[in-house]
């Protein structure tokens, strides 16, 4: 099992389109990967994963400019193998599953606890740092 300081080895790429929401959840990610980057929209966090080297991603899936099906998609054609975790608050028919099928990692749905929140991105964490270590 991976220790908790492989976390710390991690960048972390963080697209939510609220910017209270972005502010405040940026604090915990930032306790958890050593390097964080933060995006407003699916098609900046687009630009800023094809720009840098990003282990794992964290998202909205309902956002202006690009959706977060579209951004993973387009993650995913260049980095199969991203860990990506899902947040959304909407619940629209089959989005769940439109998720799943692009091989995200975790689904968050919100309103969620801290505890889910942290939970999940610890085993997301742990799964992108295993994935780093064997390209190495």
């Amino acid at each position: 099992m991976p220790e908790m300081n492989d976390l710390k080895t991690l960048s972390a790429l963080f697209v939510e389109d609220d910017s209270y929401a972005r502010t405040a959840m940026a604090t915990i990610l930032r306790n958890l990967f050593g390097n964080l980057i933060l995006a407003d929209n699916g098609r900046n966090g687009l630009d800023i994963f094809h720009e840098n080297s990003i282990d794992i991603v964290i998202t909205d899936l309902w956002m202006p400019e690009m959706t977060g099906f579209e951004m993973i998609a387009g993650m995913k054609a260049q980095n199969p193998e991203v860990v990506v975790v899902v947040m959304s608050a909407y619940d629209v028919p089959d989005y769940e599953s439109r998720a799943e099928n692009l091989g995200i990692f975790g689904f968050l749905k919100k309103p969620f606890t801290l505890a889910d929140f942290e939970s999940v991105l610890k085993e997301a964490g742990h799964k992108a740092a295993e994935i780093k270590r064997l390209k190495t």
